[in-house]
């Protein structure tokens, strides 16, 4: 059995390859619980994706951690990565979890804004 940061690495190296991130760039994570999975356990997972990607000079322009999409009792958690540019930021400043936006709005946008 993997440790939370080997799963981390693992998950976060494939993702940032298949986005191409590079140093510089700017990245949107998302964590989706499954359902039973807490959400200590996804900010352990993370605090150790923010970590992997500060080593290699990607920044975290926006995240969202906790649960969007679940099914009952299921264990284990989806991990979203997408490149932002200098204008994805501040069109999703005003969709916030805070102010009830759901996350699959709030990704909705982030993909309405970028086409």
């Amino acid at each position: 059995m993997m440790t939370a940061d080997e799963t981390a690495d693992t998950m976060i190296r494939q993702l940032a390859k298949a986005v191409k991130a590079q140093s510089g760039d700017k990245l949107f994570v998302m964590l989706n619980g499954a359902g039973a999975t807490t959400l200590m356990e996804l900010y352990i997972i993370f605090r150790r994706v923010k970590q992997f990607l500060a080593e290699q000079g990607i920044e975290i322009a926006r995240s969202l951690v906790g649960e969007y999409l679940t099914v009952q009792e299921m264990a284990g958690f989806q991990m979203f990565v997408a490149k932002m540019d200098d204008e994805l930021p501040s069109n999703c400043q005003h969709s916030s979890p805070k102010c009830g936006a759901s996350g699959a709005s709030i990704i909705a946008n982030l993909c309405s804004a970028n086409n």
